[in-house]
């Protein structure tokens, strides 16, 4: 700025020379040039616009005209008007300044322009030329660069020429062409496509080329041949090159090799497909490309129903506009995300909701980012949890009205729950225990042996059952069954209060400690009295028997001495006599025996009970040699018992099955068992006589009998002999019959 102002100080003052110079020449050649007063005048103007510009020539120019006005027109040494042709020489003296000046101006401008342009078009110049330098270089740079990566680019690159006829020619080909096919550049260069191209593919080839130079268009596909250096699959694009004329004179292609990629795709689908679990696929438009037979399973789709569908046709109807929001924030975000802890729901073809779990994984591949969905069905799991949740419940409600105390403590012995009847067996409210520990509840409880086995059940899971006696503030004591158990939260114990029963229990124990004495008071009189009726059962035995037998001898004497004397009636009642004697001869023993069982002791052994019945029906059957009777023995279990108490209950009950069948023309008889929870039950079954079921209870009893003995004999003690041994042998006997249908007996045993 300063130079620039200091510049036109010097041109403004030499501005002022030209007319200063021409005022001295005209002062001192005045009156040889006169009348001319602006002769000199014109030029020095001129010049001191040309050198100062339009400020300086119009200053001269003023300078001037009063330097003349002044001293060369006269009168001289006045400014007062001096003529009409003054005043007009004047004003064009004046005029012509300022056409001097302003055109000196533009002239200056113009060549300062002119200059500047000049030097703008020296710099451009040289610019260019610079650049035109460095361009150069750098094509030469990036046609070696372009060489370089031509030769050393892992994909193929190839340059056909295009022939007439269609046909197709190699004129060059990368390193990657030779090194993928197998073939030598001597191979290739020079042929046509037709020579190197095996079929399939050469077909597909020559139809995309023909489509590219068609469309004039660059063309894209994939394709798989086989060369010698392997099977080759590939992304090629092909793109054509036209010369001035608009003709197609070659072709420039390349391949991309994808083989591993599709085997590792393939792989990757082998994966998808075996996988347990539903998985679908999604790019990042929100279409569904991939999924297995599991998502067909899960969602009832066929496979091609679902790809290339949006995502959304798997969420229910009022999801679908949150779920799109959803997704476009899971595919900005690369992170693994399981989704876990959030409702999810989807929907199946039938229109059925599901409750689902989702893990979602962005995958980056060749055509973007694409979302990997695995989606596990969770409906079941949700129906237990619900069920789990609805026990529990039901649970807390049931411990809620137990009449037993029910309470939870935690791992840091804080009760964490209790019903209220263990509150009111603590005699404290609930609200003073929940959240309280034991220790601050019950000082010293921590050294008890309850908290003992409580500790145990807390650290090692191990339950117990105790009766514990608790001592209350007031000094009263109770009594308590405390049934210790783990659980998740800690340890849950159920209390009953014993303390009645534990009192009752005393009471009883000084009852029974009364009732013992009198019991072996009892014992030794009824001792007393067994051996009185053992006297009393021999005496019977034997004196009954000896009248019994003096009746039946003298009968017998007298039908054989005096039969023929005799009439028919009086032998009758003798034959009458006789047979009531040794009816009541079969009384006494089985008396006897009935009386011998109650005091006999058991001798156990293991009994073959199948061996055992066979053996009875022998005997049976030789006491009926005269009768043809259907026995069938089924295979029965061994069991523990007494031999000759077993026999008694076979020979009885086969004994009755025998003689109420007497009356049948095609008797049977079967002798089985069969399991009845934790006993088994054997029975004899006939077709015979059959009893009333309304009269089943007498059966068992001594001298019961359902029949006459003019319809069949006996004494009526059997069933009462084969009650009291099975009785002995921890079992129980019943019956089952009908009139005329026959009768089945059972005892039964406890299983071994």
């Amino acid at each position: 700025m300063k130079v620039r102002i200091r510049g036109g100080m010097v041109r403004s003052t030499l501005a002022l020379l030209p007319p200063i110079a021409a005022f001295i020449l005209q002062w001192t050649s005045w009156s040889a040039i006169r009348p001319y007063a602006w002769f000199l005048f014109y030029p020095a103007v001129f010049f001191s616009s040309w050198i100062g510009g339009l400020r300086s020539g119009l200053f001269a120019t003023v300078l001037s005209a009063a330097l003349v006005w002044w001293f060369f027109i006269p009168p001289e040494h006045s400014f007062l008007s001096k003529g009409p042709q003054s005043v007009l020489s004047a004003a064009m003296f004046i005029g012509m300044g300022v056409l001097f000046s302003v055109f000196n101006d533009r002239l200056r401008k113009a060549n300062t322009r002119t200059v500047a342009a000049l030097a703008e078009a020296d710099a451009a110049k040289a610019q260019l030329e610079t650049r035109v330098r460095e361009r150069t270089a750098e094509l030469g740079e990036r046609e070696q660069r372009l060489a370089s990566i031509y030769d050393t680019t892992a994909d193929v690159i190839f340059h056909l020429q295009v022939e007439e006829g269609g046909f197709f020619r190699f004129i060059s080909v990368n390193n990657a062409f030779l090194t993928t096919t197998g073939l030598t550049r001597q191979q290739i260069v020079g042929h046509r496509v037709d020579d190197i191209i095996p079929e399939p593919a050469l077909t597909l080839v020559l139809g995309k080329y023909r489509e590219s130079i068609r469309d004039r268009k660059i063309v894209r596909w994939e394709e798989t041949s086989q060369y010698p250096a392997g099977r080759l699959t590939g992304e090629v694009s092909v793109a054509p090159v036209f010369d001035d004329g608009g003709h197609c004179t070659h072709l420039v292609g390349a391949v991309h090799d994808v083989t591993a990629r599709k085997r590792a795709e393939e792989r990757f689908r082998m994966v998808v497909e075996s996988a347990p679990n539903a998985m679908v696929m999604v790019d990042g438009h929100g279409k569904i490309v991939l999924v297995n037979a599991e998502a067909e399973k899960l969602f009832g789709y066929a496979r091609g129903e679902m790809i290339g569908q949006p995502v959304e046709l798997l969420v229910p109807e009022n999801c679908r506009p949150m779920h799109e929001k959803y997704r476009a924030g899971f595919f900005s975000d690369r992170q693994v995300r399981p989704m876990a802890g959030r409702e999810l729901t989807a929907r199946r073809k039938d229109g059925r909701v599901i409750d689902v779990e989702i893990g979602l994984n962005t995958i980056e591949t060749e055509e973007g980012r694409m979302v990997l969905s695995v989606i596990v069905d969770v409906s079941e799991r949700k129906k237990a949890e619900q069920d789990i949740r609805d026990a529990e419940m039901r649970y807390r409600t049931t411990l809620d009205h137990m009449l037993e105390g029910c309470q939870i403590v935690g791992h840091d012995w804080r009760y964490l729950y209790l019903n209220d009847v263990a509150a009111a067996q603590g005699r404290r409210l609930k609200h003073d225990l929940i959240g309280h520990t034991m220790m601050e509840i019950y000082p010293g409880i921590d050294s008890t042996e309850l908290f003992v086995h409580l500790r145990r059940c807390m650290e090692e899971r191990i339950p117990h059952s105790m009766e514990n006696e608790f001592s209350f503030p007031d000094g009263s004591k109770g009594w308590f069954q405390l049934n210790i158990e783990p659980v998740p939260e800690g340890a849950f114990i159920l209390s009953k209060d014993i303390t009645e029963e534990k009192r009752l229990a005393g009471e009883l124990k000084k009852h029974r400690e009364h009732l013992e004495d009198l019991v072996k008071e009892r014992t030794g009189q009824l001792e007393a009295a067994n051996k009185e009726l053992e006297a009393f059962s021999y005496s019977v035995s034997h004196d009954l028997r000896a009248p019994l037998r003096a009746i039946d001898g003298f009968s017998r004497l007298l039908v054989q001495r005096y039969g023929d004397g005799l009439d028919a009636e009086a032998q009758r009642l003798l034959n009458v006599v006789r047979s009531s004697t040794v009816q009541m001869g079969d009384l006494i023993d089985d008396l006897l025996t009935f009386s011998r069982i109650s005091r006999a002791e058991m001798t156990t052994t293991a009994i073959d009970m199948t061996a055992l019945a066979n053996a009875v029906v022998s005997e049976a059957a030789q006491a009926h040699a005269g009768r043809s009777v259907a026995v069938t023995v089924h295979r029965l279990p061994t069991i523990n018992g007494d031999l000759s108490m077993m026999r008694q209950v076979f020979a009885n009950l086969l004994s009755n099955a025998f003689k109420f069948t007497s009356r049948q023309p095609e008797p049977e008889v079967t002798v089985g068992c069969r399991v009845q929870g934790t006993e088994t039950a054997f029975f004899v079954k006939d077709n015979g006589a059959g009893f009333d079921m309304q009269y089943a209870n007498k059966l068992f009893g001594v001298f019961q009998r359902l029949h006459t003995r003019a319809e069949f004999d006996g004494t009526g003690v059997g069933l009462a002999i084969v009650q009291r041994i099975i009785a002995k042998h921890g079992g129980r006997v019943w019956a089952e019959g009908k009139v005329n249908e026959g009768a089945t007996f059972f005892f039964s045993l406890p299983t071994q």
